[in-house]
């Protein structure tokens, strides 16, 4: 029997994939596993190189890019694994982090989906998106003006990211991120795969929610540790990645918030998205060698304004 199906999405993925697949192959040595590469019809060459490279990776290549959530949801559908993990192209696991997971899925029964603390490339900050509460319309606005980064250890403003926890113990949380999560077998065929709907961002925190509806257990692993080394993907998307975010919220409060909800999230991303084109045209004085760069992501953000009435 299969222990543990390892699907990881390629958008681009370039030489880091490689590099993640080699931390993969090295963390599950001498246990029995599959890993399952979906390629959301990359331009870069990097699925191409897989075959080459690694002839036990079973590739699956979109004619297109389906999104994160329907891309792994093709995974799900052929995962043979007891569990499945999840991880981002550019996340570096290593064999200590896949067995605290496995180890902590096999003495808790009762957890549909665990994960490890996420660091950034440095190896040492902590990624702030590795563990969340479920959202609040607050939390979008000091989302959008960067308040959770500003203060990043008050509750108020980074409550959503659990900043005012120091994620140094083990503890049930409300969503986990999609870039490395240890999800049960049963828990993934009960509550269905992630939504379909959300193409990228948002996804995790649905179906973390849909699986705790289901009775299920979240559960942070504090002594897993994965680096996530560049978030490839978000970068690449650029203009592309603003507004999956903002319709991705809206997706979110339409489905799990009350039309009062959706009407504090639409101001609060409209402000947000406001503050944003703001901060962006005054930093054109400082960017005289990327002043359009500026200018397109200022105006972008004004577009979003509207967009967050719209969409």
């Amino acid at each position: 029997m299969v222990d543990v199906s390892i699907v990881i999405v390629n958008w681009n993925g370039g030489s880091e994939l490689l590099r993640t697949l080699e931390a993969v192959r090295a963390a599950a040595v001498d246990r029995p596993c599959e890993i399952v590469l979906v390629d959301n019809a990359s331009t870069d060459g990097s699925a191409d190189a897989v075959p080459r490279r690694f002839g036990d990776v079973r590739v699956i290549r979109n004619p297109v890019n389906i999104g994160f959530g329907a891309a792994n949801n093709v995974a799900f559908s052929i995962a043979r694994g007891r569990y499945v993990l999840l991880l981002n192209p550019d996340a570096l696991i290593d064999r200590p982090a896949l067995d605290h997971l496995m180890a902590f899925m096999d003495t808790h029964p009762q957890v549909g989906a665990c994960g490890p603390r996420i660091t950034e490339a440095d190896g040492r900050s902590l990624s702030l998106w590795c563990a969340r509460r479920d959202p609040h319309p607050l939390d979008v606005l000091f989302e959008y003006a960067y308040l959770y980064r500003l203060l990043p250890r008050h509750r108020p403003f980074a409550r959503h990211v659990m900043g005012d926890w120091n994620h140094g113990d083990d503890r049930p949380v409300d969503a986990l991120s999609g870039a490395c999560m240890l999800v049960r077998r049963e828990a993934i065929d009960q509550v269905g795969g992630f939504d379909e709907q959300f193409f990228m961002y948002g996804e995790d925190l649905d179906w973390c929610r849909r699986m705790r509806q289901a009775g299920w257990l979240v559960w942070f692993v504090a002594a897993a540790s994965v680096r996530h080394a560049g978030a490839r993907s978000t970068q690449q998307a650029g203009d592309h990645g603003a507004r999956w975010a903002v319709e991705s919220h809206l997706r979110y409060f339409r489905k799990w918030g009350t039309p009062l909800d959706l009407l504090k999230v639409r101001l609060a991303l409209s402000l947000g998205c406001a503050l944003r084109s703001l901060a962006w045209l005054v930093a054109l004085p400082l960017r005289p060698r990327a002043w359009r760069y500026a200018l397109r992501r200022s105006a972008g953000y004004l577009r979003y304004t509207l967009l967050a009435w719209t969409a």
